[in-house]
């Protein structure tokens, strides 16, 4: 059970607000579990959701900072495997969005995340510490001109450092550049979307096992076709297909049907 705790602050059209508050997790662990686990560090968590500006601009944030849990498992009969269990985790995301007319926007946005976990086990050789960062610089720019046709661009950097001591002992870092151009021909009710993404990554894994290392640095890139109808403002179908031209391979098809209520 989890209990949420906090305050928010509407402005008049309630497209503005300011959400925070405190979470508590898992507060019946200890007495629930069947395990005899108990809390050495109970999670506790600063969460917010907040949206700020005018019209033709506005700050986005998202997030959620806390200490995660520290458990252990003293009664070796209730759990003959695991003995502790340490995890966090967080993220941030930072948006800024602007308007320019009624044709044009453009976004720029940062992601950062983290995440670890440790596990102690009583049979020796699964222990392990795991850990993950990661952080998003990203930019995305819309325009549509003569009510029938609009471009999307949009870019990623990315960057990740993971890796875990212990059982399945493993270094890997990775950063990435994406990218892709859209574009689509708009129907009332539809449109039509052709696309060219591509992404230049440089990633490298480094274990004990040399026959599991891996290094990735081949430009990849695919083209796109979409197809979206909308039967209503509320609800709408999209399908599409698309070719990884650097492999001369099939990329891939999407068919996803989405209702808002």
């Amino acid at each position: 059970m989890d209990l949420y705790a906090g305050y928010t602050f509407y402005r008049q059209d309630r497209q503005q607000y300011v959400r925070v508050g405190v979470l508590f997790e898992d507060m019946v662990f200890s007495s629930k579990n069947e395990l005899g686990g108990e809390y050495e560090e109970k999670p506790l968590a600063l969460q917010w959701t907040v949206r700020l500006g005018r019209e033709d601009w506005w700050i986005f944030s998202e997030g959620k900072i806390g200490t995660g849990f520290e458990r252990i498992f003293p009664d070796a009969d209730a759990s003959p495997e695991l003995s502790r269990h340490d995890r966090q985790e967080n993220f941030v995301r930072l948006k800024f969005t602007r308007l320019v007319g009624s044709d044009v926007a453009w976004s720029a946005w940062v992601d950062w995340y983290e995440f670890s976990e440790l596990k102690t086990f009583r049979q020796p050789g699964l222990d392990y510490d795991y850990t993950n960062r990661q952080l998003n610089f990203a930019a995305e720019y819309i325009q549509t001109f003569r009510d029938r046709h609009r471009l999307r661009f949009l870019a990623h950097y990315v960057q990740q450092d993971a890796g875990s001591r212990g059982f399945n002992e493993h270094d890997y870092d990775r950063t990435d550049v994406l990218g892709g151009a859209f574009y689509e021909y708009l129907w009332p009710m539809s449109g039509l979307m052709f696309a060219y993404a591509f992404g230049i990554p440089d990633a490298e894994y480094l274990s004990l096992d040399d026959t599991r290392n891996f290094t990735l640095d081949d430009y990849r890139d695919k083209v796109i076709v979409g197809w979206r109808h909308n039967f209503s403002a509320d609800a709408q179908i999209l399908f599409s297909i698309s070719h990884e031209v650097s492999v001369n391979g099939f990329g891939g098809g999407n068919l996803q049907f989405q209702m808002f209520f």
